[in-house]
């Protein structure tokens, strides 16, 4: 079977995409062993946290494409508090063995797939962890509302993660381009959803179908960035493009607006 989808295979490798990022880095500990976040945005005594916890794509922290920090930052600055783990604790996907085209690399990517890309763990990672942390950090101020917002297999995270816990719910997940995506995923999730597929990504048709009959569908939010690549918004989105860049504010902004009302659908 597929692991990465057809959309992200067919994207190749990521871009270069220069940038300096300007929050910090806190350790964290789950399935034991200590993993890294990057943590950005404030935390106001006395004001109510809007939080995002932020779901990278296979590519994860690399040296070529800093885009997820850049989107990490661009949140924090209008108002988010915004931790990304590094869930492959370092080991994301080797970008120049994308996509797997040998038969030792598919077999690899397949078992470097098993090993850090499973639902749960991802899960755990965030309800052992990132969550405490985020509440850690939001003490003496007015609860937190905890969102989800991941790209690519990020975003197949967010759907998973939200539809798998059933008494914990998030206030809201966000997914550009989000991988592997269904109707069955949403149908568990107990949330308004944010679904912005690139034109390499399924249509969001079936997912639309599904969220349009729950309790909460008047705040869900549908994007088809038509003329995008699957990873625009992160490792292959190259934003020094001026129709790129023109798309990735629109995606920002959208994330923006629909994550700052989540106090509204709580």
């Amino acid at each position: 079977a597929r692991m990465a989808s057809q959309a992200c295979c067919d994207s190749g490798p990521p871009v270069p995409g220069e940038y300096k990022e300007i929050g910090t880095y806190e350790k964290l500990r789950a399935r034991n062993s200590e993993f890294k976040c990057y943590v950005t945005g404030t935390v106001k005594p006395g004001k109510r946290v809007n939080a995002i916890i932020l779901i990278y794509d296979i590519f994860g922290w690399n040296d070529v494409n800093k885009n997820v920090f850049r989107v990490a930052d661009k949140l924090a600055e209008s108002g988010f508090f915004v931790v990304m783990p590094d869930f492959y604790r370092g080991n994301p996907w080797p970008l120049a063995r994308f996509p797997p085209s040998s038969k030792e690399d598919k077999k690899a990517f397949r078992a470097w797939w098993g090993k850090e890309c499973e639902l749960k763990n991802t899960n755990t990672d965030i309800r052992e962890a990132v969550v405490p942390f985020i509440r850690k950090f939001s003490k003496g101020v007015k609860m937190a509302s905890i969102g989800l917002l991941g790209f690519c297999w990020g975003g197949l995270m967010c759907f998973g993660c939200a539809g798998l816990d059933q008494t914990f719910t998030y206030s809201a997940i966000g997914t550009i381009h989000g991988a592997k995506l269904t109707g069955q995923l949403a149908s568990k999730i107990k949330c308004p959803a944010m679904v912005c597929p690139s034109k390499d990504d399924p249509p969001f048709d079936d997912i639309k179908k599904v969220l349009d009959t729950k309790p909460f569908s008047k705040h869900c939010v549908y994007h088809n960035f038509t003329e995008q690549i699957h990873g625009f918004c992160a490792a292959r989105g190259d934003w020094t493009k001026k129709e790129t860049k023109a798309d990735v504010d629109k995606a920002l902004g959208m994330m923006i607006e629909f994550f700052g009302k989540m106090a509204d659908y709580e």
